[in-house]
């Protein structure tokens, strides 16, 4: 990277060290992945069900997310309804799974060699 663009991109940086800070999580993730799925909001019963988490744990995960600005809720009734805030969420959950998946295919091919 060129130094301009490394200035220009030094402003940014302690948020994107705090976005992935949210993402360092493998429960939090999860919990991503599976609003990223769903084709609508989803009650903390059901992503407690889906994810066979408790619902306690659950709520502290789902917190932080909303805190981060990552997911939001809507009440409705009794319940809250979570869903992903920003649709490239998606897009850098699936960027994390195709990065993850290469690696694991070059260290298969390194040891295989």
């Amino acid at each position: 990277m060129e130094t301009d663009g490394l200035a220009k991109l030094e402003p940014q940086v302690s948020e994107i060290a705090r976005t992935l800070k949210v993402f360092a999580n493998a429960q939090r993730i999860r919990i991503l992945c599976r609003l990223v799925s769903a084709a609508d909001e989803l009650p903390i019963a059901a992503l407690a069900r889906d994810l066979g988490i408790s619902q306690p744990a659950l709520s502290q995960h789902l917190a932080k997310l909303r805190k981060s600005g990552v997911i939001t809720a809507r009440r409705n009734g009794h319940n809250l309804l979570y869903r992903i805030a920003d649709p490239r969420v998606g897009e850098l959950t699936a960027s994390l799974q195709d990065f993850v998946r290469s690696r694991a295919m070059l260290a298969a091919a390194r040891h295989s060699q």
